[in-house]
């Protein structure tokens, strides 16, 4: 249950929702699959590109080998094909009930497009994913009804495009954070001013923890953060 002033900040738009892979959690493809984990996604790739072997690897690694043996466009086209066909539940439409600030993710599926796309009633915002640096942020922002959504691992809608690999793993951060730095930017700019929800982490994640130590200046006085469990229900 979500505390009082929490749902009055959210239906003020003072608060910015962050999802992990756990918010996935519900949809579904047609023929009823479900998203995977990483280490399920991992084993994949081992059996298509590796011929099922260091299954013992990380994802990182594995990734990592998989497009030396292949090349990076097939196994980013190899896994966009893995999450393209995920559909939102019921439960999913509901965010766009909901007035953010602004929604980020470290999801590389379109699960949340979708929600907004097929809500009824009609979300209460436009939805405006942003993949890199550019993209007409401030104008999205000046926009009463847009609603940036931050992609910060990239996106399977640009899955050909070579210089926004999607991030399957913590450790490839660094090396692929080029064109994404103003996500990251606009991210710490919301940490100043508004309560950030995380939902669908496990706390402990290492995704969180790199992400609470980045925008975590104990220098800077920063709203609270809340975690839930799963997406939000009114």
């Amino acid at each position: 249950m979500l505390k009082p002033w929490l749902l009055e900040r959210i239906k003020r738009g003072e608060a910015v929702l962050f999802l992990g892979a756990g918010s996935t959690f519900g949809a579904t493809s047609s023929t009823g699959e479900s998203p995977l984990s990483g280490d399920a996604l991992k084993d994949q790739i081992c059996d298509e590109f590796l011929g099922g072997r260091l299954k013992n690897k990380s994802l990182a690694k594995v990734a990592e080998l998989a497009k030396n043996e292949s090349s990076l466009l097939d196994v980013q086209n190899f896994v966009a094909a893995k999450f393209s066909a995920l559909r939102p539940s019921e439960f999913h439409k509901k965010v766009a009930s909901f007035p953010w600030k602004g929604i980020v993710t470290t999801n590389y599926d379109l699960v949340i497009e979708r929600a907004y796309q097929n809500s009824t009633p009609k979300p209460v915002q436009d939805l405006f994913p942003i993949v890199r640096g550019g993209e007409n942020f401030s104008e999205i922002v000046r926009n009463p009804r847009a609603l940036p959504y931050l992609k910060l691992h990239g996106c399977i809608s640009v899955a050909n495009d070579e210089r926004l690999p999607l991030i399957l793993a913590e450790e490839e951060y660094a090396k692929y954070k080029k064109y994404r730095e103003r996500l990251f930017t606009h991210l710490n700019e919301w940490a100043k001013d508004y309560t950030i929800v995380f939902c669908g982490y496990d706390i402990a994640d290492p995704h969180i923890q790199q992400i609470l130590f980045d925008i975590g200046d104990s220098s800077v006085e920063r709203k609270q953060y809340i975690y839930v469990p799963l997406i939000l229900t009114k």
